[in-house]
């Protein structure tokens, strides 16, 4: 089955439309074992005493969105409404992601907010003014245990500034690792990267030595040793350094550890040469380098696994992410990328919940909903499950603790929890590509960049509504 998730590049032009346009109006969160009051989203009112809801379940913010994942997805509907008495039907509504945001918006602005949403974390805007239903007070009341998830998975959907609210219920997760050609490595006789990630050995000096040794040719002909360490979202992590401080109120891009990130990504493929610069991709036919057999090693996504294990003209492998000596070995330059469950109508909250709680907490629909969505549980228990069934079975011999144990030293990406993150996004990618193009040099950019985000990201702070 076609995964159909959005490639990297595709959620960075999908998130540039952003949030402009409509203003989301706040909601109160709803008191547990309620099934809502009148809410505050554009009126809406609570379903009647009685009568049986029909929902509605949100397909537009990322995965889910192909025919054959629709109708796998019905099934688990239809077997959620059969012998529910408080629930007629669950209707799924297929919006184009390019129309997903504004449709979103327009729903909630006219009263009809949908009931249930599959989505990425890039909605913290929409949560943070309010637009979905707090459902910390309902699993409190319904015993689900959160320690059953990363705490990070918690943490992605926590709107600290709103009284710590929990607005999804993490179902599916993503990280990055190294993965490298290894017919490249033996051709060229360049010793393999480490397989664990406390391996002190593994840093990027190693790194950078590895590449070097990749690296050959001219032109068209050129054999690559690295084709990109992950994207601009996680440069400054290289070196122990982020965008925003874990206060979640400074720009620290122009700090000696960010920067040394951002160095390491310019030379890369300006002062070595290892690495193309988005000219070279384009030369080259664009889309996905690694598959060339021209390029040694990259960061990438679990989300293109299942494009890795179609790959039949070289052997690869996986490795984690190098980390630099002085930094905290627990936290690489790898983004934790969580998918959830999101309740956004205050119309029917218990039977939006219960469709929520069925599809992630019964294992077997849980398996099921998996399938549908190939995305590694964000439940911990199934996480062995998921790498036998879809992984293992293909090439029992790769390294998957790479992208398993990866989950340990990924880190969520503050950059989204700010109501302005759009506007910070296309500031910093306007900002960067001619860096990588070397038209300029990172002392040249970095610091009035930065300065040009605090004001962005202040402003975001500060318009922020009150809980």
């Amino acid at each position: 089955m076609q995964n159909n998730r959005l490639s990297r590049r595709e959620f960075l032009k999908w998130t540039s439309l952003g949030v402009a346009g409509l203003t989301l109006a706040a909601c109160a969160p709803v008191p547990a074992g309620t099934t809502g009051g009148t809410g505050e989203q554009g009126g809406e009112a609570a379903q009647p005493a009685g009568e049986a809801a029909t929902l509605q379940y949100y397909i537009g913010f990322g995965a889910g969105r192909n025919p054959d994942q629709v109708t796998a997805v019905q099934e688990l509907f239809a077997k959620f409404t059969e012998g529910n008495a408080n629930v007629a039907g669950v209707e799924p509504l297929v919006v184009p992601w390019e129309e997903a945001p504004r449709k979103f918006q327009t729903m909630v602005a006219g009263g009809t907010p949908p009931d249930v949403i599959t989505m990425g974390m890039s909605q913290w805007d929409f949560a943070a003014k309010g637009a979905f239903v707090d459902i910390k007070p309902l699993a409190e009341r319904d015993g689900v245990d959160l320690s059953e998830w990363d705490q990070s998975a918690i943490d992605a959907y926590t709107v600290m500034p709103r009284n710590n609210m929990l607005y999804g219920l993490p179902f599916g997760l993503n990280d990055q690792c190294m993965v490298y050609n290894k017919t490249l490595f033996d051709e060229k006789g360049v010793e393999l990267p480490p397989t664990g990630w406390q391996d002190e050995s593994w840093t990027w000096d190693s790194f950078l030595d590895k590449a070097g040794q990749l690296t050959s040719g001219e032109g068209v002909d050129k054999v690559w040793g690295v084709g990109g360490i992950g994207g601009n979202w996680v440069v400054p992590w290289c070196y122990g350094g982020a965008w925003v401080d874990e206060s979640q109120t400074k720009i620290i891009l122009a700090e000696p550890e960010s920067m040394q990130g951002v160095q390491l990504n310019y030379d890369l493929m300006q002062t070595h040469g290892y690495m193309p610069t988005t000219v070279d991709v384009d030369a080259m036919g664009g889309g996905n380098i690694f598959l060339s057999g021209k390029v040694g090693i990259y960061t990438e996504g679990s989300w293109g696994v299942t494009t890795l294990l179609q790959i039949e003209d070289f052997e690869w492998g996986l490795a984690p992410i190098p980390y630099a000596p002085g930094a905290d070995i627990n936290k690489r330059a790898s983004s934790y990328y969580p998918d959830a469950l999101v309740v956004s109508s205050n119309k029917a909250i218990d039977q939006s919940w219960d469709l929520v709680k069925f599809m992630v907490l019964d294992d077997e629909n849980y398996k099921t909903f998996l399938r549908i969505m190939t995305m590694i549980p964000a439940r911990k228990a199934l996480r062995g499950w998921f790498v036998d069934e879809f992984w293992k079975g293909e090439r029992p011999d790769v390294n998957w603790d790479a992208y398993m144990d990866g989950f340990n030293y990924a880190q969520v990406q503050r950059l989204f929890l700010n109501i302005n993150w759009s506007e910070v996004n296309n500031t910093q990618a306007a900002a960067l590509d001619p860096l990588w193009l070397g038209e300029s040099t990172p002392e040249q950019v970095i610091p009035g960049l930065a300065e040009q985000l605090q004001e962005i990201w202040t402003r975001g702070v500060e318009e922020l509504p009150a809980s």
